[in-house]
């Protein structure tokens, strides 16, 4: 049987508001409430117990989405009921990873009690990107019930997963045995840059690269092919060697872990 979402009462903040004491939890409902000032209240009588307000946030499922995949969801409502409409705006911390529906909440003196549903949806691009925590905070709130004016719900978090697997690309474009040109590239976009260097497996391996040897590339270059000539060195053979690539700085975390990718390139036997 599955099991119905959690939910969270917690605090506003707010004018006119004062901590209580009291943080209760039951059947993974968790509850910290905030009293608002008797004074505040129309017709509050001295020793009156003191309303308590708040927001009632459900946690989002599935807790896990993928970039392009299917949302998620989670409902809001409110603890007591306003003296006049509250507005609750929303926002994502990482706002070109998701999309919110609606963005902004709005509960009545009618409709406080009943749950709102907010989408979450994780947008698509062709950036490379780290798995990635997604917080959206709720409020402040806009209101003239002065309980609620200001107030700001709990932070709703989730995971966002890439589709998008970070790669180096080593092709040869051509030439012959013992003088070929390869190409060097990233496989998608970079949110940083990306440092990659070019060198022979074994190191003292007798062939040569011709020009730059380590390439920097960004969100704007990383498509763009860099040439390199590969020419053998002394005696010709066909002993074999290994052309490699690795990533050796830049600041984008997809890339950092990224293994070196490597190409094979043969020296031509020189005949008598």
């Amino acid at each position: 049987m599955l099991r119905p979402p959690s939910s969270r009462r917690l605090p506003v903040v707010g004018h006119g508001l004062a901590a209580s004491a009291g943080l209760a939890a039951s059947a993974g409902l968790a509850t910290a409430l905030l009293a608002c000032n008797p004074g505040a209240s129309p017709g509050a009588a001295a020793g009156d117990a003191p309303l308590t307000v708040g927001f009632v946030v459900t946690d989002p499922t599935p807790g896990v989405v993928r970039e392009g995949g299917p949302p998620a969801t989670f409902t809001v409502r409110l603890e007591a009921e306003p003296t006049a409409p509250v507005r609750v705006p929303l926002a994502a911390a990482l706002p070109e990873g998701v999309s919110l529906a609606p963005a902004t909440l709005e509960f009545t003196e009618a409709s406080w009690a009943t749950p709102q549903s907010v989408t979450i949806v994780p947008l698509d691009d062709a950036v490379a990107d780290v798995r990635r925590t997604v917080r959206v905070d709720l409020g402040p709130a806009r209101s003239a019930d002065t309980r609620y004016d200001g107030a700001r719900g709990p932070a709703v978090t989730l995971v966002r997963e890439d589709d998008e697997i970070a790669a180096l690309l080593l092709s040869r474009l051509g030439g012959a045995p013992g003088d070929d040109v390869v190409e060097l590239r990233l496989a998608c976009a970079p949110r940083g840059s990306v440092e990659v260097a070019l060198e022979f497996a074994p190191a003292d391996a007798p062939m040569r690269l011709e020009g730059e040897t380590t390439f920097l590339f960004d969100g704007t270059t990383w498509d763009q092919g860099r040439e390199v000539r590969v020419r053998a060195v002394g005696p010709a053979d066909e002993r074999p060697v290994t052309l490699v690539a690795r990533v050796t700085g830049g600041n984008d975390a997809a890339y950092r872990d990224t293994p070196p990718v490597t190409l094979s390139v043969t020296r031509a036997r020189r005949r008598p």
